[in-house]
């Protein structure tokens, strides 16, 4: 199956641990999105902090022994990779590698590669000479760990406070307690915790914790500092990544864009969960006492899905509403803000997105959170963006090799309930961070140039190319861009990223210092505020001067 969208690749702890040979290195280096292959001077680095005598979950994977390679299945998965990417890369000159030379140099120790795991880094080798995101190999037992649940249905849940609402034959929308999902997605799918964690210099500091999760009900709040996972020390799992980064000679090279990446989801992926896995983790209060919370996986509030060839993934969409009030001593009034966020772009979140947004219509202004979202498909975000464009616009041109897609948005007029309705015309802010990518770039930097959103934190992952997903003949599957994007203004996100148009520094110190916990959500809401407040004094002055 050839399956196309700006997906980044998602490779499961478990999986990601089988192909570093290492036990437990899914507790170290399962980064979320894997758009390249994960250099292997870092790989070793990283395996090489964790103590022999970690103290980690029983949930951690076995070690598992080399799969033995055919010389002739190799020969074929290698042929495969390579001319598939030579025939359908968006660049004739594939960014100016001799792709014949790569092959003359590599297609030997293909074929001599004596385990799937050697076959694996000769490809990933290949795919690194391309310089670009969006190439990887995904294992095929990452890909074959579909749930029975999701074998059978993609599985859909209304969001929390939403009544649910058919979506036609294709899915099943229910309002199932997470005890309820447990027993329909099994144990054993992806789970959730409830919590953000980013690595901020040489410590892992909690970023958010959502409402109702595991993180929450044990009392985890922003500004706590994760200090061991599975009794494995953060630092220890940060320290060669960074060093990996320091001894980087290019510093605009695709390898450390993708250094860059992990290192800041490292500390996310360390807490990578299946459903019902319960994790130690360390805590570092503020007042600098420490604390140990066993944290019990549950499935995700929208359950779990899988597109195509990539591996299942958990889809969660939060919602909520604050009323910020930006100086209360001159008595200034409340503006009310909704406040959306979601996981990942996958058709599975689509309608707790589109009923999220009307149930938020009424507010003074929406803010849209996209950090820690690696992207997903491609096409949710004109979809998206209609909620938000009273006109058809660009958000940018997908250009392949042979021909190019415009992708133009599509006004909502009618809500998910079937009510009519106009586009959100209030103040859109969009929060971003280094961890922000694929699609997640294509609509924050398409509804930038379109000058309908405010960005707001840090500068993108600059990974942002359309990919498609194949299965090769051993049976892992190739993921390989197929087009390159180009915004609206004709500026590139490729390597660039999406620059904020508001850059919040996130350090420690800010997130125990911000009033909701999160300074880059502070600065989006005194934003919002701001033009609240001067849409209402222009409206008072238009009534006291008719």
């Amino acid at each position: 199956m050839d399956t196309s969208s700006f997906s980044p690749v998602i490779i499961p702890a478990s999986t990601r641990a089988t192909r570093l040979g290492v036990h437990a290195t899914c507790a170290l280096l399962a980064a979320a999105l894997t758009a390249c292959a994960t250099p292997r001077s870092a790989q070793t680095a990283a395996a090489a902090a964790i103590p022999a005598s970690a103290s980690i979950a029983s949930t951690a994977p076995t070690p598992v022994e080399p799969v033995p390679q055919a010389p002739l299945a190799a020969a074929a998965t290698f042929d495969a990779a390579w001319t598939t990417i030579r025939d359908q890369h968006f660049d004739a000159t594939l960014n100016g590698v001799d792709w014949i030379a790569v092959r003359e140099e590599l297609r030997d120790r293909a074929v001599q590669a004596e385990s799937e795991e050697a076959l694996r880094e000769v490809l990933d080798d290949m795919l690194s000479r391309l310089g670009q995101s969006h190439f990887a190999i995904i294992p095929h037992e990452a890909v074959r760990a579909k749930t029975a649940a999701t074998a059978a249905v993609e599985t859909v849940r209304a969001p929390s406070g939403l009544a649910p609402q058919s979506r036609g034959v294709d899915a099943i929308v229910s309002n199932e307690t997470p005890a309820d999902a447990a027993a329909a997605d099994g144990a054993g799918a992806p789970g959730i915790l409830g919590l953000d964690v980013v690595v901020l210099g040489s410590s892992a500091v909690v970023t958010h914790v959502a409402s109702d999760s595991p993180a929450s009900r044990e009392g985890v709040t922003p500004g706590w500092v994760v200090e061991t996972v599975r009794g494995v020390p953060v630092s220890d799992a940060i320290a060669p990544m960074q060093v990996a980064l320091q001894n980087a000679s290019l510093s605009q090279s695709n390898e450390v864009r993708k250094l860059r990446y992990e290192l800041a989801a490292l500390a996310s992926s360390m807490l990578h969960a299946r459903v019902d896995d319960a994790i130690r983790v360390g805590f570092l209060l503020p007042d600098g006492s420490r604390v140990v919370r066993d944290l019990r996986a549950v499935p995700a509030s929208l359950g779990v899905t899988q597109f195509g060839n990539l591996p299942p993934m958990a889809v969660e969409v939060e919602q909520a509403r604050m009323s910020w009030t930006s100086a209360p001593e001159m008595g200034t009034p409340a503006t009310s803000i909704g406040v959306l966020r979601f996981n990942i772009w996958m058709p599975a979140a689509s309608q707790a997105l589109d009923q999220s947004i009307d149930a938020l219509r009424d507010c003074d202004g929406i803010v849209l959170d996209l950090r820690a979202n690696p992207g997903g498909v491609g096409a949710m975000a004109m979809g998206l963006a209609g909620h938000f464009l009273k006109k058809p616009r660009s958000l940018g041109t997908m250009t392949m090799r042979d021909t190019a897609l415009e992708f133009k948005t599509n006004p909502r007029r009618v809500t998910s309930s079937g009510e009519v309705t106009k586009p959100y015309a209030r103040p859109l802010a969009i929060l971003v961070d280094s961890r922000s990518a694929s699609t997640s770039e294509v609509f924050a930097g398409g509804m930038q140039s379109l000058k309908r959103a405010r960005v707001f934190g840090e500068v993108t992952a600059g990974m942002a190319l359309p990919a498609h997903a194949v299965e090769l003949p051993n049976g892992d599957v190739l993921m390989h861009a197929i087009a390159n994007f180009t915004r609206s203004d004709g500026t590139v996100l490729e390597g660039i990223g999406v620059i904020p148009d508001d850059a919040v520094t996130v350090d420690l110190a800010s997130i125990q210092a911000s009033t909701s916990g999160d300074p880059v959500l502070d600065a989006a809401c005194e934003w919002i505020a701001a033009c609240s407040n001067a849409a209402r004094a222009s409206t008072t002055a238009a009534v006291s001067n008719p």
